[in-house]
């Protein structure tokens, strides 16, 4: 049976991703010695998951510089552009079947963005699944984050996280 995985910032290829620091002065991806680490890394975790009919939604940032790994990765790839993504790359459009701005699932009741969108009032959708903001906390339950260092380097099954979410706000409702 085909799952929807989800991951966004992967960053593959991009060597300033290992420079980065949260306010804290903190590297937020310490440990790899070098890009080829990180991007076979994430390439080992994501095929590790991802089986060739799953469908996998990036939530953006998906490269910089050179990598061969996206044509390495397993799934029907589809991307929500970031805000380091050039919707006119001829290599994101070989490689993802869709491109997008966000993506709404109905059924669901979730957005599936780039950057955290504000939870609307009388709303389309209760959950906001989305990333950029890498190793920092979502601004509410309702919010979750699914930025590379978030979920371990790994897509995440969309259903799973989702059941969670509602079960970890139920418990807090009781």
């Amino acid at each position: 049976m085909r799952k929807i995985f989800v991951i966004g910032c992967t960053h593959f290829g991009d060597s300033r991703i290992l420079e980065y620091k949260d306010r804290s002065g903190k590297l937020i991806r310490p440990g790899f010695s070098s890009i080829k680490e990180m991007d076979k890394m994430l390439l080992d975790n994501w095929n590790s998951v991802v089986s060739e009919q799953d469908i996998v939604y990036h939530l953006g940032d998906v490269y910089a510089g050179t990598t061969d790994v996206l044509e390495q990765l397993n799934g029907r790839k589809r991307l929500v552009l970031g805000n380091h993504d050039n919707g006119k790359d001829k290599r994101l459009w070989n490689v993802f079947q869709k491109i997008t701005s966000d993506r709404m699932f109905p059924d669901l009741n979730v957005l599936l963005s780039h950057a955290p969108r504000l939870i609307p009032v009388h709303g389309k959708w209760e959950f906001n699944v989305h990333a950029h903001i890498h190793q920092n906390r979502s601004a509410s339950d309702y919010h979750i984050n699914v930025s590379s260092e978030a979920v371990n380097f790994t897509p995440v099954e969309l259903g799973l996280i989702l059941a969670e979410r509602v079960e970890k706000i139920e418990k807090q409702e009781l």
